[in-house]
C-alpha cells in the first residue's frame, strides 16, 4: 500500500512569491507529520499561476535554482517522493513544469504541460513528451492541468506502463459562492480519465482569487481505478488529503467484465489518432456554417406497449429533425414500422441500434450502417465499418456520415468507454456523435459528458431505459453541458437543438483549442501498442 498525501494550497500573486513558497513548504511539513510516501502539490505553486510575462518576479534560473534546492531537502528530510509545479528555464524559454523529487531529494523525473491554458501561452512554452517514471513506489506518469483535457495525453501514460497519474493543477472556475465552485474537470473530465485508463489519479489544486481574474476552486481528489472519487477537498478551504493507495488495482484493466481499457483497443484503427491534416478543420468549419441550428430528438421507452405508439407523431410535432432510439424495436413501438418510409415521408432521419449496429435512415432514401469496431460481443466486424454497396473501407475509417443536418457519427455499447473511438470521430468532423447502448455502465453520465467535451461535440446517449432506474437518455452540449435529460425509467422524449458551427470550433478559451493544441506526432504509441 501507498500513503499519499495531495496537498491543496492558498493562491498567491506574483508580487507574493517569496510568502508562496514559505507557505508551500510549511504545508508540507504539516503533510509530513501523516508519513506519507508521496506528497504532491499544485501546479505553478511558486511563484503563482498569473506570471504577467517571461521575466516574471521569481523566475529567475537562480531564483528558481534555490526553490528546487528547497523542495528537494523536503523530501531527503522526510523521505518520501515530492511531486510539485514549478516555472522551469531551459534553452532560453519557460516551461510550466511538474518535477518529482525522490526520497534522497534527486529528480526523478519532470513532466512539460502540453496543453497550455488560455494565457499560459503568454509566457510558457509547450511541452511535448510524456514519461513514465519507475519509482520504488511503482510506475508514475505525470500531466497537468489541462493535459487532462486531451485524451492522448493520459492514455499515452497508461500505454507507457503508468499505474498512478498525478495532475499538479490549477482548476478554474467563477460563481458567486466560494463553497460551490467547481471545474468540467473535477465533475466529470478526471474521473473519466482514471477508469478509462484503470488507474488511480490524484490532483492537487489550489483556493482563493489571484490578479483579480483567477478563481481557483480547490476540489483536490483522489480517483480510484474504477472512476470511483475516494477523497475530495473542499472549494474553498486548505487541506491536506491522506490516502492509502493499492497499486494492485491498477493492473485490473477491465472496466466492466469481459472489457479491458487495453487488450480491447484497436491499435490498427487508430491511425488518425497521429496523423497532421493540416487545414482540415477550417474546411469542416465553413461547411457547418451553412448548415441551420436543428433540433435533435432522444427517444426513451420503457416497453409500455399501446402507450409509446404516438411517438411517430410526436416526433414530428416538435419539430425534430433526428430521432435516435435504442433499437429498431423501440422505433416499432413508437409506431415506426418502416423507417425508410416514414425517414424520407416526415423529413426526418432515425437513428437506432441493431444487433452490434447502428442504422441511420435519411429523408433522402440512404440508410447508413455502422458496425462496432469494440466490445465484448461477436458482433463486431473487424474488416469493415459500414456497408454501402461497395468495397468495405478499412477498418475506423469511415464510421462518420455526411447528411443534410451535418456530419454525424455512431459509438456503440463499450465504444464510449474508452476515448479512442469518439476521438477518431471527431477528427473526421463529426458535429453529433450518438452513444447507443445495450446497458447503463458505471459513470454513464461522466463518460458520456466527457466524450462531449474532449472532443467539442454533441453527444446523445440512448440505453434501454426500461432497465434501469438511475438515469435517463441524455442529450450533450460540446462543452459537456447536460441539454436535456429524461426522467429515469419513464417514457419521455426529450430534444435539444443543434447548432453544427459550435460543434466545429473546437477552441474551449483564447489559445486553446482541443483539436489544433493536439501533438499527434508525438501520439505514435497510441496506434503501434496493443498490450
Amino acid at each position: 500500500m501507498l500513503r499519499a498525501a495531495v496537498v491543496q494550497l492558498s493562491a498567491f500573486n506574483i508580487q507574493q512569491s517569496a510568502q508562496a513558497l514559505e507557505h508551500a513548504v510549511a504545508m508540507v511539513h504539516q503533510a509530513a507529520e501523516q508519513k506519507p510516501d508521496l506528497v504532491l502539490l499544485p501546479e505553478c505553486t511558486y511563484p503563482s499561476y498569473y506570471l504577467g510575462d517571461q521575466n516574471a518576479p521569481g523566475t529567475t534560473q537562480d531564483e528558481l535554482d534555490y526553490v528546487m534546492n528547497a523542495f528537494a531537502e523536503l523530501a531527503r528530510k522526510y523521505r518520501f517522493h515530492l511531486a510539485v509545479g514549478l516555472p522551469e528555464r531551459a534553452s532560453g524559454r519557460l516551461y510550466n513544469s511538474a518535477f518529482l523529487f525522490g526520497p534522497q531529494g534527486a529528480v526523478i523525473g519532470k513532466v512539460r504541460k502540453s496543453f497550455l491554458w488560455h494565457f499560459d501561452a503568454h509566457w510558457f512554452s509547450g511541452g511535448g513528451e510524456f514519461p513514465v517514471f519507475d519509482t520504488a513506489l511503482g510506475k508514475i506518469g505525470m500531466l497537468i492541468c489541462a493535459d487532462a483535457r486531451l485524451p492522448e495525453i493520459a492514455r499515452m501514460l497508461k500505454l507507457g506502463g503508468a499505474e498512478i497519474i498525478l495532475d499538479p493543477t490549477n482548476w478554474v472556475s467563477s460563481g458567486g459562492e466560494r463553497t460551490k465552485l467547481t471545474n468540467p474537470q473535477f465533475e466529470f473530465m478526471v474521473q473519466t480519465r482514471a477508469l478509462e485508463n484503470k488507474v488511480w489519479f490524484l490532483a492537487a489544486n489550489k483556493i482563493g482569487l489571484e490578479r483579480r481574474s483567477i478563481l481557483f476552486c480547490g476540489r483536490s481528489c483522489v480517483i480510484a481505478p474504477s472512476g470511483e472519487r475516494v477523497l475530495e477537498a473542499s472549494a474553498d478551504r486548505e487541506e491536506i488529503l491522506i490516502c492509502e493507495i493499492d497499486l494492485g488495482k491498477s493492473a485490473e484493466d477491465e472496466i466492466v467484465p469481459g472489457f479491458s481499457c487495453i487488450k480491447d483497443r484497436r491499435p490498427e484503427t487508430y491511425g488518425l489518432l497521429a496523423a497532421i491534416n493540416a487545414g482540415q478543420q477550417e474546411q469542416r468549419f465553413t461547411a457547418a456554417a451553412s448548415i441551420s441550428p436543428w433540433l435533435a430528438a432522444c427517444v426513451q421507452s420503457v416497453g409500455a406497449g399501446a402507450a409509446e405508439s404516438d411517438g411517430a407523431e410526436i416526433i414530428s410535432v416538435l419539430g425534430a429533425q433526428l430521432a435516435v432510439f435504442s433499437s429498431l424495436d423501440s422505433m416499432k413501438a413508437n409506431g415506426i414500422t418502416d423507417p425508410g418510409y416514414y425517414a424520407a415521408d416526415k423529413g426526418i432521419a432515425l437513428a437506432a441500434a441493431q444487433e452490434g449496429s447502428a442504422k441511420l435512415f435519411l429523408p433522402d432514401g440512404r440508410c447508413e450502417t455502422y458496425h462496432k469496431m469494440h466490445g465484448r460481443t461477436n458482433k463486431r466486424v473487424p474488416d469493415k465499418v459500414h456497408d454501402g454497396g461497395e468495397e468495405p473501407p478499412k477498418p475506423g475509417t469511415n464510421q462518420v456520415f455526411q447528411t443534410p443536418l451535418g456530419k454525424v457519427a455512431f459509438i456503440l455499447d463499450e465504444e464510449g468507454l474508452i476515448p479512442e473511438p469518439a476521438r477518431i470521430a471527431a477528427l473526421q468532423g463529426a458535429e453529433l456523435i450518438i452513444w447507443i447502448s445495450s446497458e447503463l455502465y458505471p459513470l454513464h453520465e461522466k463518460l458520456a459528458r466527457t466524450r462531449a467535451a474532449e472532443n467539442c461535440c454533441y453527444l446523445a446517449v440512448c440505453f434501454p431505459a426500461e432497465r434501469y432506474a438511475r438515469s435517463g437518455n441524455m442529450l450533450i452540449a460540446p462543452n459537456g453541458t447536460v441539454m436535456a435529460t429524461a426522467l429515469p425509467g419513464e417514457s419521455q422524449i426529450i430534444t435539444g437543438m443543434i447548432n453544427p458551427v459550435l460543434a466545429q470550433s473546437k477552441l474551449i478559451v483564447p489559445r486553446t483549442d482541443v483539436v489544433a493544441g493536439r501533438i499527434p506526432e508525438k501520439y505514435k504509441l497510441l496506434v503501434t501498442c496493443d498490450k
